[in-house]
């Protein structure tokens, strides 16, 4: 019998940068006007990252790997989550979201100060 690898839960470190991947989506959606859409009731709704992840995040997260919480992911996990949405939202957008990294969160700072 095949020994199985064992996969690593995500870090807390990819836990903060995934949140806040769901806050800076959210950022780019709304400075593009592109609001949630409610099937059941017909207003606009401004992108949160609260709403990235359940209207965005969790509905990919949930057809490619058949996991409902992001407590599930593994290291790898979100990899593959991050670049499907990154893809379809530069294609929406032309924007590119890279993963949060310290570089990335400096930079931000350097140039919002």
């Amino acid at each position: 019998m095949p020994e199985e690898k064992q996969i690593k839960q995500r870090t807390l470190l990819q836990n903060r940068s995934l949140h806040l991947t769901f806050s800076e989506l959210a950022k780019i959606l709304n400075e593009y006007g592109l609001n949630c859409d409610d099937k059941i009731i017909n207003i606009d709704v401004p992108w949160s990252g609260e709403n990235v992840k359940n209207i965005i995040w969790r509905p990919v997260q949930q057809a490619l790997l058949g996991k409902s919480s992001t407590t599930e992911l593994s290291t790898t996990d979100i990899d593959k989550v991050f670049d499907i949405i990154v893809k379809a939202v530069a294609e929406k957008t032309g924007e590119v979201l890279e993963w949060p990294s310290i570089q990335s969160i400096m930079d931000k700072q350097i140039w919002h100060e």
